[in-house]
């Protein structure tokens, strides 16, 4: 997949049914530690709820994990609605928590069902969008003659700068989608003649809002720099993407 929707930050909505309160949350994820630790902080802050059921789905290591909980509410009337509500928006990297609290009459199973995918599509509509992109980090060590031919045929082509720096070499850091690293290369060792050193890192998830504003940077299991940009102007033309 090289490009998914998912969201920034933190947002909840709150609805009511025959009494009973469900308060959902959603929130951006970059883990399944970081979803369950998250679940854990929503129970705290609600001790006196009857139930906080949730549901998430996360990429980790470019696996994609999901998990979803009734916590007590009948089986497939709380977990599954929220997940439903996440995989129907088309969203990865988030988790939605939704508190209960008892109104004192019964809505079925039908009735909780519908409460809860209502509540989690709430929050969702409440959220901010984003988008992650699955890049290749490139790295790349060359000559400054070299680097002047180079250049302009970069700024061309569909990928981010994560920085560069000047020495005895130009040494320079690109983020490319996935599915044009190889050409991407190829177009490197063609125009320097191959006098270009060429790194390459591995894969690496880029979010941003739907502005093309940098939100975060996630290393996959490969890259060796622990994703990390060379300087804060990574994603500068990222909206070109989105």
């Amino acid at each position: 997949m090289e490009k998914y929707g998912t969201i920034s930050g933190v947002a909840k909505a709150e609805t009511e049914v025959k009494k009973s309160r469900f308060i959902a949350e959603i929130r951006h994820v970059e883990s399944a530690e970081e979803a369950d630790s998250y679940v854990r902080q929503v129970r705290t802050a609600h001790r006196e709820a009857r139930h906080v059921a949730y549901a998430y789905r996360v990429f980790e290591n470019e696996i994609l994990l999901q998990k979803s909980s009734d916590d007590g509410e009948p089986s497939g009337t709380a977990g599954i609605p929220i997940l439903e509500a996440i995989t129907g928006n088309g969203l990865y990297d988030v988790v939605i928590t939704v508190t209960r609290y008892f109104g004192g009459i019964l809505l079925g199973a039908s009735g909780l069902g519908r409460a809860y995918s209502a509540a989690a599509n709430a929050a969702v509509g409440d959220a901010k969008p984003a988008v992650t992109l699955c890049c290749d980090r490139l790295g790349i060590s060359v000559g400054y003659g070299a680097w002047e031919r180079l250049k302009p045929a970069l700024d061309k082509e569909e990928i981010y700068s994560g920085g560069v720096e000047y020495g005895e070499l130009v040494d320079a850091s690109f983020f490319v989608p996935s599915k044009a690293a190889s050409a991407i290369s190829g177009k490197i060792s063609e125009i320097t003649c191959g006098q270009a050193i060429i790194r390459e890192y591995g894969r690496t998830h880029i979010t941003a809002d739907l502005r093309g504003n940098f939100l975060s940077i996630r290393a996959g299991p490969e890259d060796k720099t622990g994703g990390k940009p060379a300087d804060e102007t990574v994603i500068k033309s990222l909206g070109r993407s989105i």
